[in-house]
């Protein structure tokens, strides 16, 4: 089955914005805890992160 392009754009960015708000919210909470990516490096405020998405069908 086809994607449309249109909704792998949109779900690109709702995914970056959900990792905008929720490295946001640490920093606005004051909390302490460090915010790790998936390899536990550490994630850097106010950096741009690009995301790459995968399917299954191609």
């Amino acid at each position: 089955m086809k994607t449309d392009g249109g909704a792998t754009t949109v779900l690109r960015l709702m995914i970056s914005f959900l990792l905008v708000a929720i490295t946001a919210s640490g920093v606005v909470a004051d909390q302490k805890e460090p915010v790790l990516d998936f390899q536990g490096r550490l994630v850097a405020t106010n950096v741009r992160y690009f995301l790459g998405v995968q399917f299954g069908d191609r």
